[in-house]
Parts: C-alpha cells; sequence; structure tokens
C-alpha cells in the first residue's frame, strides 16, 4: 500500500442500519464506494476494515443476527465470507462489537471487540483469544508491524504489547 490508498468504513444513516465501504487510491481526492458484504446492521454499528495492499482486504461486522468476517483480494470488489457466529457461539460470539481490526504482515488477523476481548485468527475461519476481556471498554485500537510485535489500546486508556504474536501481553508506560 501507498500513501495514497486508504480504505474507510462507516454507519449509514441514523435509524437505516446499513455500512458503507469506500476506497481512494489519489489521496482522498476521489472515492469510490465498494460493495458491502454486511448487509443490515444494528443502527450505528459500524464494520471494522483492514488492509496491507491494495488488493487484501479483512472485514469485521455485526448483522442483526451474527458476527462475520470477509476476506477480499481483489481491492474490495468482491468478498470472501470466512466465518459467522452468533452470540455467544465460540470466540467469535464474544459478547462485543467489532471495534479494531490489524493485519500483521505474512500473519494473523486480530480482532478487538469492545466491550470484549481480542481474538486471533490465521485463516479467519477459527478465532482464539489473543487478550481476555479488559474491564473497561474492551480494544479499540490493535496494530501489529510484523507477526511478533504488535500494540493495543483498551477502553480505559491502557497500552498493552506484545513481542510474541499476541500470546502474551505487557502494560506499557505512559
Amino acid at each position: 500500500m501507498s500513501a495514497v490508498d486508504a480504505f474507510v468504513a462507516g454507519s449509514g444513516s441514523a435509524g437505516r442500519g446499513g455500512s458503507r465501504l469506500a476506497a481512494t487510491h489519489d489521496g482522498g481526492h476521489s472515492w469510490e464506494q465498494l460493495p458491502d458484504p454486511c448487509g443490515p446492521s444494528p443502527a450505528g454499528a459500524a464494520p471494522v476494515i483492514a488492509a496491507l495492499e491494495p488488493t487484501e482486504l479483512w472485514v469485521a461486522c455485526d448483522g442483526p443476527a451474527d458476527r462475520a468476517v470477509y476476506r477480499s483480494r481483489d481491492g474490495g470488489r468482491h468478498w470472501e465470507q470466512r466465518v459467522s457466529a452468533a452470540p455467544g457461539a465460540g470466540a467469535l460470539g464474544a459478547a462485543g462489537s467489532p471495534a479494531a481490526l490489524a493485519l500483521a504482515p505474512r500473519g494473523p488477523v486480530y480482532l478487538g471487540l469492545e466491550p470484549g476481548p481480542l481474538l486471533r485468527s490465521s485463516d479467519g475461519a477459527t478465532w482464539t483469544v489473543s487478550l481476555e476481556a479488559t474491564t473497561a471498554g474492551g480494544v479499540r485500537l490493535v496494530e501489529f508491524v510484523d507477526t511478533a510485535h504488535g500494540w493495543v489500546v483498551t477502553g480505559d486508556g491502557r497500552a498493552l504489547g506484545t513481542a510474541d504474536g499476541g500470546r502474551t501481553w505487557i502494560p506499557l508506560a505512559p
């Protein structure tokens, strides 16, 4: 990806419960609406999107009855559902809504729930808990620079880091 490529996700108008995905490849001068794999969502629930390259995108969203994760390998023109889970069904069905999504270069996908845990998947189909739910607000931001090193910011403002791909997390000093 270059500095001119960007992807955004947002919720639709109040009460409509839809979501929008858009891309720019010219630094924001023009935007292209992308097909939305999420469909109707609870009012105000926006999907979260992550990209490593202009062609590989991941989206996580809450639907009326389940949570789903999608992958695109063509810049968002076509989407493949990797998994969906009903509330309470396995790690992906944990309490909370998708709040943060990150891709580790050549590594796993991370999904932060608010409030809720940070989940990890190597294929987008099977998810495990990487960081247990925090006491306030879940995970709001997650970022990885390689397969081992990453950071999260929790809803209560704490920053945590990992040097082992999310197996262990340590608090970072302010």
